[in-house]
């Protein structure tokens, strides 16, 4: 129950869990302090309240907090703008959003972190999943995980103990639960500008070891260019793994070390004709941090880690401006909301590999991104290359699918999708289908309807 009197981390989780229960269920009981009868029914809207709370916590919460991972007036602010951009208030989420983004993105606003420390994209992107860096600038809100705290693996993150790097080859079983698609890996390809191939990107699929021997030495891995981005996000065979790879790897050896291995191959992902070729980086700890930001205590063989999960981070409240400025204001604003984003891709740490026994290294593929220097052709332009590139920064953080729900072309995504993708995994995809009005909402837990006879179950259940 959310407690409107104490800034208390209750009361911050409960806002959370509302606004997730209504991303999740869509009908949904609102329940806070004042109820004590918990059989409420869930045909009233609840986004009010959910608004209502987050006001709330933006006017009461401190600009800083003692502790660096709890929220403050301005990570109450980041959600209240999630709100309104789930409800499509575009005018409203501008006007807090030019609260929030402070004069150095073109903005007007304040908005800090829990230390006071203005928001603002951090030099490389993959700091944002490293438990070494947690808690920067860039973090508006993260679940915090730790580890080595007494706890005995009960603060840790168990969460992404699937897609940690198994070394040998699971069944499917043991599948991962967010294996990347071959569709996502597709659409980090860029073109001869360095942009995305919005239309074109999943014509044909990028090079990949879905049908090739981890003995094949001769394999090579896609030679066109591509989004740095991409492995960072994606683990593929024939780039390092994080720091997993040996620092004496090099691509003019004919063999790959055994221990700690030098790329995904064969052994560090789940069966490949359930899920793919791919495995998940983001989220993932380093070799440099067993021991330190990892731990084995609750799963045994799977480990879990101090690698705290983010909610909001600023690069999506600059997204979000960006579609707000698509939908209702500058064209060219938009422009310069995601180039800032782009920016980043461009001059940040890049996945390199060692190139000779002198400890020289080079870029581990063929990583090109440049800007939009062009303005936007139309509205239906912009909203298109803003969309992508929530996908590419944002990509397996999450906020996908409920991003295609609240645009409202779930459906017809998924059915485009399915009818690529079934080709290319049918062991996974055979008979997936989309119900459209049904399927963008999870059913009410048969369990929870036979304790409140007052809610009414989802449309198509």
């Amino acid at each position: 129950m959310v407690d409107r009197h104490k800034d208390s981390r209750a009361a911050q989780a409960t806002r959370h869990f509302h606004f997730d229960a209504k991303k999740l269920w869509n009908n949904v009981p609102y329940i806070d302090e004042t109820v004590t009868d918990f059989k409420v029914s869930n045909t009233t809207d609840i986004w009010p309240n959910i608004e209502a709370d987050f006001q709330f916590a933006f006017d009461n919460l401190p600009e800083t907090q003692p502790l660096k991972g709890q929220a403050n007036k301005w990570a109450a602010a980041c959600y209240l703008a999630k709100c309104f951009m789930f409800e499509k208030k575009f005018p409203e989420a501008k006007a807090l959003l030019d609260k929030i983004i402070p004069a150095a993105y073109g903005g007007n606003g304040n908005g800090t972190n829990s230390q006071g420390v203005s928001y603002a994209l951090v030099a490389n992107f993959d700091d944002n999943f490293n438990a070494e860096v947690e808690n920067n600038e860039e973090q508006v809100f993260q679940i915090e995980f730790s580890v080595n705290d007494g706890s005995n693996g009960g603060n840790e993150n168990i969460g992404e103990s699937p897609n940690t790097p198994a070394f040998y080859p699971l069944s499917s079983f043991y599948t991962t639960w967010k294996q990347p698609s071959f569709n996502l890996v597709n659409a980090f390809k860029t073109d001869a500008s360095g942009l995305p191939m919005l239309d074109t990107f999943n014509t044909t699929n990028m090079t990949n070891d879905m049908d090739v021997s981890a003995y094949d030495y001769t394999y090579s891995t896609y030679q066109g260019t591509v989004d740095p981005r991409l492995d960072w996000t994606v683990g593929r065979r024939g780039v390092p793994y994080l720091d997993w790879a040996d620092p004496g790897y090099s691509t003019q050896y004919t063999y790959y070390s055994s221990y700690p291995s030098s790329d995904p191959s064969l052994g560090w992902i789940n069966e490949r004709s359930f899920g793919g070729p791919y495995s998940p980086v983001k989220n993932n700890y380093r070799a440099s941090q067993v021991g330190t930001f990892s731990d084995n205590y609750a799963q045994g063989y799977l480990v879990g880690s101090a690698v705290n999960y983010s909610i909001i981070r600023f690069a999506d409240v600059l997204l979000w401006a960006a579609e707000c400025e698509v939908e209702i204001g500058s064209l060219e604003r938009a422009r310069e909301l995601v180039n800032y984003i782009r920016t980043r891709a461009m001059t940040g740490r890049m996945v390199e590999v060692a190139y000779d026994a002198n400890g020289n290294y080079q870029p581990s593929a063929n990583y090109y991104v440049d800007l939009y220097n062009d303005p936007w052709a139309d509205q239906e332009t912009a909203r298109k290359a803003v969309r992508f590139e929530r996908r590419l920064e944002l990509a397996l953080e999450g906020h996908r699918f409920f991003d295609l729900v609240r645009w409202s072309i779930a459906a017809d995504y998924m059915s485009t999708y399915l009818t690529t993708e079934k080709n290319r995994l049918p062991n996974n995809l055979t008979g997936v289908v989309f119900t459209p009005n049904k399927n963008e909402y999870f059913p009410i837990p048969q369990g929870e309807l036979d304790l409140n006879p007052k809610l009414k179950q989802n449309p198509g259940y």
